[in-house]
């Protein structure tokens, strides 16, 4: 069994200290000390060396800003996490002067509390490996997953829109195809694979910045695309190890990496996910689609996967709708980051080879596609009204069929 990550409790205020283990065991870490402010915690930091520090800060900060800051000096490698029953900006400015990875308001979230620490561990090793000269010396452009563990939700769909919608605002874009059954992104944007992943993958021990072009294919909205190979087959030739290799090419030449993938949670996937700076998780309202993403979600929770990459989508597939959205977001667990509505003229764009932000720019669901590439590439879009009520629900509500449905989802999760 994994060694639960150590968290060393420093809080003058012992009722409160109580609370906050609470929180710290509730989140699966384990307390391997207490102790109050000053010399009490240095002495006690370096006896047991923690993983991570979490400490108070007071609104009169001097003597728990100075503890901090000797924490610090005595362990510059273990993170501090700094938690304060006052969410004043002072307060949290004067943690991060004083060196601490993050801050927490009180009470504490028992998930945004796992953030943190994991978060503080990541900036730390992040920092070793800049330090060590480990770290890439190009840039790394945003690499985005979009997954669901069942067929025919939409994920295609998503990833060619998104695709040209980021592509036309200007970034260097490619579109990977690693759906390992049957790839549809370049029948969907109507271009011939003459290149494929298979090609790529066995040649990218020799593939540099400027030969990598030659082995992906261009769209005429500026979009590279890499597709998956004819046969399912043929993905018998592309090496775990030199798929990842494939995106980190992509990675170091791109501003974005969008990956379409299979429906299940193979070995490629996987990387994929583990790969991503964050995954565009789709399901629809179906009784059927939110079952397998109950299923693969536990799955990755199990595999300690970071959640906090997950970013939830809901597509509208048909004009009803079987269960409520924020129903849908209590069930996953998991708060939801996008929804496309259901229109007809998707699937005429997808019959077409053309995607529906190019065939009709200007309508509604186009501009769904392109307010979540202005989210992604750092623009926020401007307020509208559609986004504010994006979580509606159609008219044609099944609402009495529902409660059934979500009865047999929570009874799943309850026993796993």
């Amino acid at each position: 069994m994994a060694r639960k990550l150590a968290v060393l409790l420093v809080d003058q205020n012992p009722d409160r200290r109580f609370r906050v283990k609470q929180s710290v065991m509730q989140a699966q870490f384990a307390v391997c000390g207490e102790a109050g402010y000053g010399k009490a915690a240095v002495s006690l930091a370096t006896e047991v060396k923690p993983d991570v520090i979490l400490c108070a800060m007071e609104k009169v900060t001097e003597r728990s800003a100075q503890t901090v800051e000797s924490l610090i000096d005595v362990l510059p490698e273990t993170p501090v996490v700094v938690y304060s029953p006052d969410s004043d900006l002072a307060v949290a400015r004067q943690a991060m002067h004083s060196g601490a990875r993050d801050f927490l308001p009180m009470p504490i979230n028992t998930d945004d509390l796992r953030r943190a620490v994991v978060g503080a561990l990541n900036s730390e090793a992040r920092r070793r490996l800049r330090l060590s000269g480990g770290l890439p010396s190009s840039p790394q452009g945003i690499v985005v997953t979009v997954f669901g563990p069942k067929g025919g939700i939409g994920k295609t769909t998503m990833v060619i829109n998104l695709s040209v919608a980021l592509a036309r605002s200007g970034q260097s874009v490619v579109c990977l195809d690693a759906d390992a059954g049957f790839g549809d992104v370049a029948g969907m944007l109507d271009i011939q694979p003459e290149r494929t992943i298979v090609d790529l993958s066995q040649r990218i021990d020799e593939v540099t910045r400027e030969t990598l072009p030659r082995f992906l294919i261009p769209h005429d909205s500026g979009l590279m695309v890499l597709p998956a190979p004819p046969l399912p087959l043929d993905w018998r030739d592309v090496a775990p190890d030199r798929f990842r290799k494939v995106l980190e090419a992509l990675g170091r030449s791109f501003d974005a990496v969008i990956i379409d993938t299979s429906g299940i949670l193979d070995a490629l996937s996987l990387i994929a996910l583990q790969s991503s700076s964050f995954v565009l998780w789709i399901t629809t309202t179906e009784y059927s689609s939110i079952k397998d993403s109950q299923s693969a979600l536990i799955a990755l929770r199990g595999m300690s996967y970071p959640m906090d990459r997950i970013r939830l989508v809901i597509n509208q597939t048909s004009g009803t709708v079987d269960i409520r959205p924020n129903t849908v977001a209590e069930v996953l667990e998991q708060p939801i980051f996008w929804s496309i509505p259901y229109d007809q003229r998707l699937r005429r764009s997808a019959q077409v080879g053309r995607p529906v932000v190019e065939m009709e720019p200007y309508s509604k669901i186009a501009q769904r596609f392109e307010d979540l590439a202005q989210l992604i590439s750092g623009t926020v879009p401007e307020p509208k009204r559609r986004l504010l009520n994006r979580l509606g629900l159609g008219k044609n509500q099944r609402v009495e069929e529902e409660e059934p449905m979500i009865a047999r989802l929570r009874s799943r999760r309850e026993q796993t």
